[in-house]
């Protein structure tokens, strides 16, 4: 079972079969338009899945607009088809990307928590929040809210934690302990993604697991690679962010065609908002995280997404 795998589309889950894979899927980002998109696989697919709702879709059609949010069902459409989209929108309109950067007034705040709630009825697990690619824009008032709704359903909430690495004043952990306080308050259910690769796991990983000992909900995983993958518009690449985790553009390649970083190269991306696909060398990142490119024109892959639950295993197996 894995509750961490992005891509819905047949190619990806016939490698998920190869790797052990039975149940498939994604609690931290999730899907949009839920009820469409189980008729689109019941039946179909090779193997069984269910998904949480995912906040960006719902801040994208509030901050962005609802047209450009309905070119996308999945993570890989979000980051593929969706975001190009909204930044050219945001360009021609002089202002920051919504879905990530822009702060809901209240009615926009309304708007996100229906859209949520409308994809909790029609089904959704729970509430996926990627808070780590919208660190600057979902306040803490907005992330309690979407734990919140998702508690008030008896679902789980799911997010990549707000912040990475060890340097103060934005510690890994502090985006642990938001999740935490959060599920603790309203004792409701909290999974957190990639619980690892924060930077800071010898903190956080007890801190988890003592608060499980002490009967709270709380669930993590971990990935057993040394590379972390992801768009280059994530918020992990802001300037901040890089300093705290303690690495430098050289450190940062595209997967396609392979190409280090540089300054220039750095400076263009945050010009231009660009969503190629990159690595990131000194990330410890361990379930699934699956997304890779099948008859789709898409070149998003994710070394991890390959053995790695066999890979797991076995070093377990070795360690014993």
């Amino acid at each position: 079972m894995e509750a961490h795998c992005h891509a819905t589309d047949p190619f990806t889950l016939k490698v998920a079969l190869r790797d052990g894979l039975t149940t498939c899927m994604d609690f931290e980002a999730g899907i949009r338009n839920v009820d469409q998109w189980h008729k689109m696989h019941e039946g179909k697919s090779q193997v069984n899945f269910g998904h949480v709702c995912c906040a960006a879709f719902a801040r994208l059609a509030a901050l962005d607009g609802p047209d450009i949010a309905e070119h996308g069902h999945d993570s890989g459409d979000l980051m593929s088809k969706c975001l190009p989209l909204a930044a050219k929108r945001a360009k021609a309109e002089g202002r920051p990307m919504g879905w990530n950067a822009c702060i809901p007034d209240k009615l926009q705040m309304t708007q996100i928590m229906m859209v949520l709630d409308d994809e909790l009825r029609q089904g959704a697990l729970g509430v996926g929040i990627p808070i780590g690619y919208m660190t600057n824009g979902v306040s803490s008032y907005e992330m309690f809210k979407h734990q919140q709704l998702a508690s008030l359903c008896g679902r789980v909430s799911n997010a990549h934690t707000r912040f990475i690495g060890k340097m103060p004043p934005l510690e890994g952990a502090l985006g642990i302990q938001e999740l935490m306080c959060n599920a603790m308050v309203l004792n409701a259910p909290v999974m957190i993604a990639h619980v690892n690769s924060v930077n800071d796991w010898e903190f956080t990983v007890p801190h988890v697991n003592l608060a499980r000992k002490n009967g709270h909900k709380v669930f993590a995983e971990a990935y057993p690679y040394h590379a972390g993958s992801s768009t280059a518009c994530t918020d992990v690449l802001l300037p901040e962010n890089m300093k705290s985790l303690g690495i430098v553009c050289n450190d940062v390649y595209y997967v396609e065609p392979y190409e280090r970083w540089t300054k220039e190269i750095y400076d263009k991306r945050m010009d231009n908002g660009d969503n190629d696909n990159g690595a990131i060398s000194p990330v410890i990142q361990t379930t699934n995280g699956s997304r890779v490119p099948s008859y789709r024109p898409r070149t998003d892959v994710r070394p991890r997404g390959k053995d790695t639950m066999s890979n797991a295993e076995h070093k377990v197996e070795r360690k014993r």
